[in-house]
């Protein structure tokens, strides 16, 4: 199983291992005064250290292009990828593609961004991102585009987004015990999305696995990221990625 964490350029190079997988987070890089040629240089450094490089995201929830793109999403994809085209890996081609943008875009606007992707990095891995995986309505969403990816060709992996925010969940966790709120609920829900996604013929990581709780609940934030990592183990996962 691979493992991945979050780089920022601020850390220092040494603190990622060579097997290990960075994260770079290609929209933050392009936003004004973030991209710079010693910023490349580091990124260049880390991939001449056999470091691999996964990039987030070409399309973003929070980092996204204006609505005119949407006639042509080329530019922007080439724009936002310039100087990292050839470095990257694998790339979350869309990362959290739901919500107002259907409505703006049309449904297949996630569609006919991976078919740009695959062209234009016809050697990288092409990934989608979804959070809210757990929520039965929503999967039924993201499986349906995934279906669609798949039969296209379109598509090689399925990152399952594992943030948590227990600071208002804690009287919750503590009634009901860490066991039952922190591993057996979510793990369930969790590996029958993996198993949908196996079933795809695609691979599969846990990303951006964290926990915010409130000061003096560190072990509440522990227990969930052991929980994660048991899922991960046990159910096989290709990937896991820390925030």
């Amino acid at each position: 199983m691979e493992v991945g964490r979050r780089w920022n350029p601020r850390l220092e190079l040494e603190d990622l291992q060579p097997d290990e997988l960075a994260v770079l987070p290609i929209f933050r890089f392009k936003q004004p005064g973030g991209d710079s040629q010693d910023l490349l240089s580091q990124v260049q450094s880390l991939k001449d250290d056999g470091v691999k490089l996964h990039g987030h995201a070409l399309i973003s929830k929070r980092e996204h292009p204006r609505v005119e793109y949407a006639k042509d999403f080329r530019p922007y994809i080439e724009g936002i990828t310039a100087g990292y085209k050839s470095l990257v890996d694998s790339w979350d081609v869309c990362n959290e593609p739901s919500g107002y943008r259907y409505q703006l875009w049309g449904d297949d606007w996630p569609v006919k961004i991976f078919a740009i992707a695959r062209e234009l990095f016809p050697d990288a891995e092409l990934w989608l991102n979804e959070y809210a995986v757990t929520n039965d309505a929503h999967w039924t969403q993201v499986m349906t585009l995934i279906e669609k990816l798949t039969a296209e060709g379109l598509i090689d992996g399925v990152g399952l987004q594992c943030n948590t925010d227990l600071r208002d969940r804690v009287p919750q966790v503590l009634n009901y015990g860490t066991e039952f709120i922190l591993k057996v609920r979510p793990a369930f829900k969790l590996k029958r999305c993996i198993s949908d996604v196996k079933a795809a013929g695609l691979r599969v990581a846990l990303t951006e696995v964290s926990c915010v709780v409130d000061p003096g609940q560190e072990n509440l934030a522990s227990a969930t990221i052991q929980g994660y990592e048991q899922v991960a183990s046990e159910a096989e996962v290709d990937r896991i990625t820390y925030w």
